[in-house]
């Protein structure tokens, strides 16, 4: 009774494994892709995790609101990811957003259809929104990234599941589209002053002060936005040109900031993180 208990008990386990390894479909992965499996410069794409075809591409699959005169830093846009296969029921999706460097810019935001990770570094579908009849899409916020940055362009990797419990068979689209920067501001002038501007650590612990190094004297005015837009901080006081300021952040929580500053005649912008 005992030796046989225990075969049972390793058959058993043996079946939950092999199960949990021949489902890695868009169900394996329903509740939103592995972190880095857009088909951006250095990054693999769907088909490391879905065996089929080799992943092809198919333009037309990212847009957005973002106008042709070019996004403006720190503003948020709609993006969005469509896909259209007759016959499909299961579908999923990454993208980033990286700078001409192949540097993450940009931050995505989640809501009730789209997973964000890596601090908004990556958004993908979610387990409530891998199904549709013949078609998918998803639309969320992405963040533009802080002035000066340059054009960025997005890179997409979607999933046509064939929905057979397995990883093999699915079909994978790759798409990649470029936005230009809006250099000008509301008056027309165009903007100066955010290369100047050094902050570290920043990433930054909660808790752990920042510091700032302008490259003027003089009175320092700054305000610290959420990701929302609302001011979460206002600082003024004087400031010395290569002298480190130190900006207690104590009163500000987890996330993504915008710094937005001006010392005499120059004006500054930073991205600020805290962990």
């Amino acid at each position: 009774m005992i030796r046989k208990t225990i075969l049972f008990t390793a058959a058993a386990a043996v079946l939950t494994f092999s199960y949990s390894i021949f489902t890695q479909d868009v169900s394996g992965n329903s509740s939103q892709a592995p972190a880095a499996r857009t088909g951006a410069p250095g990054e693999i794409n769907c088909t490391g995790c879905h065996f089929g075809p080799n992943a092809t591409a198919l333009p037309g699959i990212i847009t957005s609101n973002i106008p042709q005169t070019g996004y403006v830093g720190g503003e948020t846009y709609q993006v969005t990811v469509s896909i259209t296969k007759a016959g499909i029921s299961k579908f999923g999706f990454q993208i980033t957003s990286m700078n001409a460097a192949n540097e993450y810019v940009g931050t995505f935001m989640n809501n009730a259809e789209v997973a964000v990770q890596t601090s908004g570094r990556y958004a993908s579908h979610n387990a409530s929104s891998n199904s549709g009849t013949d078609s998918k899409s998803w639309t969320f916020d992405w963040v533009a990234p802080v002035a000066s940055t340059g054009s960025v362009t997005f890179y997409a990797s979607a999933n046509f599941a064939n929905n057979n419990g397995g990883t093999s068979g699915d079909e994978i689209v790759l798409d990649n589209t470029t936005v230009s920067e809006n250099i000008l501001t509301s008056n027309g002038q165009v903007t100066k002053g955010f290369n100047n501007l050094n902050v570290y650590p920043n990433p930054s612990a909660v808790g752990e002060n920042m510091n700032l190094v302008f490259s003027e004297s003089g009175i320092l005015n700054a305000q610290i936005f959420d990701l929302n837009g609302k001011v979460v901080l206002t600082i003024t006081d004087n400031t010395i040109a290569g002298t480190p300021y130190e900006l207690n952040a104590n009163s500000l929580s987890k996330g993504m900031y915008i710094l937005q500053a001006s010392v005499g005649a120059q004006n500054y912008e930073k991205q600020l993180v805290l962990y």
